[in-house]
């Protein structure tokens, strides 16, 4: 007996129905592995790189919120330092790293906003390259001069700088740095001329302003915030659009006369490309967690820094959107790094 065959649209939904089959399959295997590595991880301590050197406000911060993952995670993280081209180094090294869960790097406003556009060549994508985890903090830039100096107003900084062009000097950890680009914003919106001096590390450049060989510095809030409270430099205003809890009586650089003057580093965790996702949402969680304590909220706020607390879609909207603005500060202000 002849038996009937399927007609054409009946053949097309049977396999159709098959391929669905599999489809489904294959996403329930691939859902399963994601489940069963975000289950067995980390099977060993983690590494976090930290493209700047030990000492450093983005080590503290690093150091900080690693500390306290340990007791969730059941592994301790390892900070290894890697500083050199502004933190290009340490952040390709990340980028050329295994995507295995147990490599991730401490991200920054320099490494994955301003270095693109400074650097003929970084060595990385900053958006290509990684899977964005976590945004940690943003720490604003402080304009502060020695006291001998003489100005304690922006005002008067700004007159002195005029009866004196090119005179007046001001400090930053290196060409390019986020408090070199204030530096130069801060020349375009008041057409003062000031002379910047690069130095390597906050620690000798603070020993100059003390003694008198360092006029002023549009330093990171953290790495001064004690000087400004013992007297021993004089706060003059802050580049955020509102007062910082840690210095309450440093006006905001609009307050000052300053309009559109805002700068502030940030920093956040990524992980290699390709990284699972199930393992980086975990971390996200986790940090996450720890940047929402009452103990860390209120470090942050006593070294004037403000949580950045992004898990890994906001992260990467927020670099997107960071990129940009970087790039119009770098392209303004002329500054071109090999």
């Amino acid at each position: 007996m002849l038996r009937s065959m399927p007609d054409p649209m009946t053949r097309r939904t049977i396999l159709l129905a098959g391929a669905l089959a599999a489809t489904s399959l294959l996403q329930s295997q691939a859902q399963s592995l994601a489940q069963g590595q975000a289950q067995d991880w980390p099977a060993k301590p983690i590494r976090l790189v930290v493209p700047f050197p030990p000492g450093s406000i983005s080590d503290a911060i690093a150091r900080l919120v690693t500390d306290r993952l340990a007791g969730p995670l059941g592994q301790r993280f390892v900070i290894d330092n890697r500083g050199g081209a502004a933190g290009n180094i340490g952040t390709e090294h990340v980028a050329r790293s295994e995507a295995d869960g147990h490599t991730f790097g401490l991200a920054s406003s320099g490494t994955h906003a301003a270095n693109p556009a400074l650097y003929r060549g970084v060595g990385y994508d900053p958006e290509r390259d990684f899977e964005p985890v976590a945004g940690l903090v943003k720490v604003p830039n402080l304009l502060v001069v020695r006291p001998t100096l003489g100005p304690d107003s922006v005002a008067g900084f700004i007159a002195l700088a005029r009866s004196r062009p090119g005179e007046i000097t001001y400090g930053s950890i290196g060409n390019g740095s986020s408090q070199h680009l204030a530096g130069t914003q801060f020349e375009q919106l008041t057409g003062v001329r000031l002379t910047h001096v690069p130095y390597r590390a906050v620690p000798p450049l603070l020993l100059d302003m003390h003694a008198g060989r360092l006029d002023a510095s549009f330093q990171l809030v953290p790495n001064v915030v004690e000087a400004v409270r013992a007297g021993q430099l004089r706060g003059l205003a802050v580049a955020t659009p509102a007062r910082l809890p840690a210095l309450p009586g440093v006006p905001t650089m609009a307050e000052a006369g300053v309009a559109g003057f805002e700068t502030a580093g940030w920093f956040g965790v990524v992980a290699p490309r390709g990284t699972p996702a199930a393992i980086v949402d975990r971390l996200a969680h986790e940090i996450r967690a720890v940047l929402a304590t009452p103990e860390i909220g209120e470090r942050l706020a006593a070294l004037g820094c403000e949580p950045l607390p992004l898990g890994p879609a906001g992260f990467r909207a927020f670099i997107a959107a960071e990129i940009p603005r970087w790039r119009d500060i770098v392209r303004a202000s002329g500054a071109q790094l090999d």
